[in-house]
């Protein structure tokens, strides 16, 4: 029951109680006059007695009257403060936006050390996920703050972070990028009309270490006539892909090779595999390298270039051998 009602019966109720009591005072004034008029003209004795006995019942009447009102008027009071109460505790529920949702554990190997969740949230989702082949995380939560203020928060930590991207817009934050080989997708809302409460998400997918990604990338196997004694593979490179091919008795090779060495480790590292070359040609240059020739009966190229896979910088290159004539 709202307050207003509350007072509007309570208002009611008093009138009531005040006409009741205004017309029972008035009817028995009547009543002791027409008792005092009939006395006068025939017994005066016994109207004396009777108007004694009617005083005496009208205070014993008006007693009770003024009891039932205490009574009536304690017990409004009682149904106020009750409702009241009520009304309270209503509106508290109402206005805790939190109490809407179910708080849920996060995944045990979630890295709140390194994204931590803001102070006071109620975490209502949580889920790890390893379909992708790599770790992923998606977390969801409320908490009773501005949505600048959670945004800040959560800015700070990564603003700076590789590939850092702000598509916020208006009264939404959306923050991308890469942080402690996590790469992250943060966004923060407000949650309710007055904006006192704020609903956010974080996406992390787990980047892998350089030696998993090359080992995810391993799907090739050397032919078993490859010359590895004159162009091995590098040390920890993954072989992508190895192909070999026959005219006129004479093997040619191709290999697709990933490494996360740089273009200097690669053409010492061939230089000095290969030995003396012929019509050599080498070159570099902050994007991709080349060194070719011929040696060991075959006409060479390898050649290759920077590239990054999910995250992490490698370099890409190829070897081909053709048989000289």
């Amino acid at each position: 029951m709202n307050l207003k009602k509350l007072l509007s019966l309570l208002l009611i109720f008093c009138l009531i109680f005040s006409f009741v009591a205004c017309g029972g005072r008035d009817k028995d004034d009547d009543d002791d006059g027409r008792s005092s008029k009939s006395s006068s003209q025939k017994y005066d004795e016994d109207d004396d007695d009777d108007s004694s006995k009617d005083k005496n019942d009208k205070d014993d009447k008006d007693d009770e009257d003024d009891e039932d009102d205490i009574d009536d008027d304690d017990d409004s009071s009682r149904d106020k403060k009750d409702d009241e109460v009520k009304k309270d505790d209503q509106s508290s529920k109402k206005d805790d936006v939190l109490d809407k949702y179910d708080e849920v554990d996060l995944p045990v190997n979630y890295p709140k050390d390194i994204f931590p969740i803001y102070k006071n949230s109620r975490v209502w989702f949580a889920m790890a996920d390893k379909s992708s082949g790599y770790q992923t995380f998606s977390i969801s939560a409320v908490c009773k703050e501005s949505n600048e203020k959670v945004a800040s928060f959560y800015e700070n930590i990564i603003k700076g972070t590789a590939d850092f991207n702000d598509y916020s817009m208006d009264n939404i934050y959306m923050y991308s990028g890469i942080y402690e080989g996590y790469e992250y997708t943060i966004s923060c809302a407000p949650e309710d009309a007055d904006k006192n409460y704020t609903m956010y998400t974080l996406v992390l997918e787990k980047l892998p270490s350089a030696d998993e990604l090359l080992d995810s990338l391993n799907e090739g196997e050397l032919p078993d006539d490859y010359p590895s004694n004159y162009f091995p593979i590098i040390d920890g490179a993954a072989i992508s892909n190895a192909s070999e091919s026959e005219r006129d008795g004479k093997v040619s090779y191709s290999l697709h090779i990933f490494t996360d060495k740089t273009f200097k480790e690669i053409l010492a590292f061939y230089e000095d595999a290969i030995g003396e070359i012929t019509n050599k040609s080498k070159s570099s240059s902050t994007g991709d390298f080349d060194l070719s020739g011929e040696a060991h009966g075959y006409d060479f190229q390898i050649n290759g270039h920077a590239r990054e896979i999910d995250g992490i910088d490698l370099v890409e290159f190829w070897i081909y051998l053709y048989p000289l004539d």
